[in-house]
């Protein structure tokens, strides 16, 4: 596997600040990157300790038994072991999309470091298993003139 590079996270967009200033109490923003080729998008805000980051990703559709039931066994085997590895923030929905969601509470004031940090954090915890993933889910089409914003 390779090492996370910042040519990795693109299109990271700050919908609401965009001059990266430190987030004041009742702060909010919406941000959403692209990381190999899986859209995440996410929402933070301000709180008085500090703030508070959701991200959520459709990591792709599981595969049918009747497609592959290599692919599909495979699939729900990597998704059980990041469930179990990334504390059950990746788990597969009534309607087969394998989702990887993740809810933390940030430990300084939000501010566009504090944003970047926790999302390398998420995603360094993640990408062994998105990478696996890759190998037998195809991930959800991206319309190409849809932009990487929430």
């Amino acid at each position: 596997m390779t090492a996370l590079a910042a040519k990795d996270l693109v299109e990271f967009v700050d919908l609401r600040d965009g001059r990266g200033d430190e987030q004041k109490d009742g702060g909010e923003l919406a941000f959403s990157f692209r990381f190999r080729g899986v859209l995440f998008a996410g929402q933070a805000e301000s709180e008085v300790d500090g703030g508070r980051m959701r991200i959520h990703a459709n990591l792709g559709a599981l595969p049918y038994s009747l497609e592959s039931r290599y692919r599909r066994e495979n699939a729900l085997a990597i998704v059980t072991a990041a469930s179990q590895a990334l504390g059950g923030r990746m788990r597969v929905t009534p309607e087969q999309r394998i989702l990887l969601m993740d809810d933390r509470n940030l430990d300084e004031p939000l501010s566009p470091r504090a944003l970047m940090n926790n999302v390398v954090r998420l995603v360094l915890e993640a990408k062994p298993f998105i990478e696996l993933l890759s190998v037998v889910v195809e991930p959800p089409l991206l319309n190409a003139e849809t932009p990487a914003t929430t």
